[in-house]
């Protein structure tokens, strides 16, 4: 499923939202701007390149529920001229987690699996004190 028809499957094909963010140069329209619609998700989508490292993932949930608060801020910064709508921030936060754990940048863990027993973690540990309060 795109991302655009997301977005209209948790707001409503017909719904005033919709149709007042994708129809700003026109308020009589009756029909939401489907083609606006497309093109902010795509710009949504390329966002997920750039932001987060990763390729917009349409079955992955995180994946999409950054992509659909993207898009209506794509949609919000064209209507309204605002530079940053609080859409676009929420959007970017939103990438920054998805990159924490998806991204080509990420962290990968390089120790091998815990023990078994929390004795065994410290098998061979001679734990040593200090002798005077000096050494602390």
């Amino acid at each position: 499923m795109a991302l655009a028809t997301h977005v209209t499957d948790r707001f409503g094909s017909a719904s005033p939202f919709l149709r007042n963010l994708t129809n700003h140069d026109d308020p009589d329209a009756a029909t939401l701007n489907s083609t606006r619609l497309t093109t902010a998700a795509t710009d949504a989508a390329a966002m997920f390149i750039v932001h987060a490292q990763v390729i917009y993932n349409d079955a992955d949930a995180a994946h999409i529920a950054a992509g659909v608060t993207g898009v209506i801020g794509f949609l919000k910064r064209w209507s309204t001229g605002e530079a940053d709508p609080p859409e676009m921030v929420q959007f970017r936060e939103a990438l920054g987690s998805i990159a924490k754990v998806s991204s080509r940048k990420r962290i990968t863990p390089t120790h091998a699996d815990p023990p078994d027993r929390i004795e065994d973690l410290f098998a061979g540990v001679t734990p040593t004190w200090p002798s005077t309060e000096e050494e602390l």
